[in-house]
């Protein structure tokens, strides 16, 4: 029913009306709509996707007031996290790097509304650890090296990123690697720790996992 305002919002607009061109709060509460649904197998998910990329032709069109932000792609990216397929972790990696294009068409880098944060990179990370691939492993484990170089504080690791990053070690299919792994992220933690990161204090969730 949302999605089907946001159309006729559409064809109002086509008509002639200017008023209710769908805008970011148009786009965004139909993403949301789909991306809460508790029937995850209606194809709702897939839905919200397709709502994001029509939303991010219409800004690159030049209707500058139906931009995305970051929040409407964590959005998506969180409901991808919910599905334990492949394809989920790869859409999730897609909606970022497309996130980052955004910032480069806008030609605005350091655009805050485009520049990813550590929920946002969580929520991908959580995407990943769904699935036993070790690739996956290898890409969160190169997301986060990313996050660290991010000059936004607000984009930098937190124990949740270690945590989720533990556990896609934990989750791989290459167990002997996967274990290693693991504990070195663990004695990395204890170390920042040691050295004054009171916010990376690793916590039952960090020794479970690496248990694990």
């Amino acid at each position: 029913r949302a999605e089907a305002i946001l159309d006729r919002m559409q064809e109002f607009y086509e008509a002639g009306d200017e008023e209710v061109r769908p805008d970011a709060l148009s786009y965004g509460a139909a993403i949301r709509a789909h991306a809460s649904a508790r029937k995850k197998g209606s194809g709702s998910i897939r839905r919200a996707g397709e709502l994001l990329q029509r939303q991010i032709a219409d800004f690159r069109s030049g209707h500058n007031a139906a931009k995305p932000n970051r929040i409407i792609f964590s959005t998506v990216i969180n409901a991808l996290s919910k599905r334990f397929t492949p394809a989920a972790a790869e859409k999730a990696c897609v909606l970022l790097g497309e996130l980052e294009g955004l910032r480069r068409f806008t030609g605005d880098v350091t655009d805050e509304d485009l520049v990813p944060d550590t929920v946002l990179y969580n929520s991908l990370l959580k995407t990943l650890s769904k699935n036993q691939s070790p690739e996956n492993s290898i890409k969160a484990e190169e997301i986060v090296r990313q996050m660290g170089r991010e000059e936004n504080a607000a984009s930098r690791p937190n124990l949740r990123t270690y945590n989720t990053l533990i556990n896609c070690w934990a989750h791989s299919e290459s167990k002997d690697v996967g274990g290693t792994k693991a504990f070195l992220l663990l004695e990395k933690l204890e170390g920042l720790y040691q050295a004054g990161n009171n916010a990376l204090k690793p916590d039952d969730v960090t020794y479970n996992t690496v248990i694990k």
